[in-house]
């Protein structure tokens, strides 16, 4: 019984991880997006793709270190929303920072941290290239 509950675990943790892969590459295909990352609760790195991929140790530090501020932009969002209101269990569906060559939007769930970082002007650009 306990081998069969353990087929199950693996088949359903697979099941999430390609559902979450198709969601990485889904987004990914977005014009403007540079890379997509998914963390655990905790902050660490379980996905990416795009620039946040590469294989080299300063691009590793650079994504650690890119995770650990996006765990902690949420994480103050949150308790920024908390603060505001009334209702103390109110959540952060979305947090979207945008300067002019970054943008940055960070959906918390209940396991994982999805954040997508894209170049704002890309869809500005192409949008413009249409049109004319």
């Amino acid at each position: 019984m306990t081998e069969s509950t353990s087929t199950n675990n693996t088949s359903t943790n697979g099941s999430i991880q390609q559902e979450l892969e198709e969601t990485i590459a889904r987004i990914s295909a977005n014009k403007g997006v540079e890379a997509v990352l998914i963390l655990n609760r905790n902050g660490d790195i379980l996905l990416s793709s795009g620039g946040a991929s590469g294989g080299d140790s300063t691009t590793k530090d650079n994504n650690s270190q890119q995770a650990k501020y996006l765990k902690q932009l949420s994480t103050t969002a949150t308790h920024l929303i908390r603060a505001l209101g009334d209702d103390p269990t109110d959540t952060v569906s979305l947090v979207q920072v945008r300067s002019k060559q970054h943008e940055v939007m960070i959906t918390p769930h209940n396991d994982y941290l999805l954040a997508v970082m894209r170049d704002p002007l890309a869809a500005t650009l192409s949008s413009a290239t249409s049109s004319s």
